[in-house]
């Protein structure tokens, strides 16, 4: 059985790997990586391309009342999307692209029991990132909890 947080991360990569026109986004992605590295290797036709990449996240132990195995965790993470155009990309391109990464993350903030919480928040982006492409990053938090024995 997979661990919790690899669940979380493998559900908000599907999540995001619905975005398409079809499927009411306005953007259709590429493709979704976990390894920012890949992304310098992307095709253009590859393009939309979003990377979803997680932080280190925190542990406590939680417990109501008396002693207890569970623990809590706190996972930042950022999702960051790369776009081209031949004749540009608009700023309005990419706020569209972060309003359908920001639905489709949300569309089940539990991700199916396995997140407390899941937050957006600092959203940045560059529309100069080289002639023809734009890109934004977009941090997020998540909370889940996990039996100590079991492992996160």
């Amino acid at each position: 059985m997979a661990a919790v947080r690899e669940t979380i991360l493998l559900r908000i990569k599907t999540a995001v790997e619905t975005i398409t026109i079809a499927n009411g986004y306005n953007e259709n992605v590429g493709t979704v990586y976990f390894d920012a590295q890949i992304l310098e290797e992307v095709a253009k036709k590859d393009l939309p391309a979003i990377v979803v990449l997680p932080g280190d996240e925190t542990r406590e132990q939680f417990a109501i009342g008396t002693a207890s195995n569970n623990m809590q965790a706190r996972c930042p993470m950022l999702i960051g999307g790369i776009l081209f155009h031949h004749t540009g990309i608009t700023q309005g391109e990419v706020e569209d692209l972060i309003l359908d990464v920001n639905k489709a993350v949300m569309a089940d903030t539990t991700l199916a029991g396995y997140c407390l919480t899941i937050e957006p928040g600092m959203v940045s982006t560059n529309m100069d990132a080289a002639p023809g492409f734009a890109t934004f990053e977009q941090t997020w938090d998540f909370t889940y909890l996990y039996t100590r024995s079991t492992g996160g």
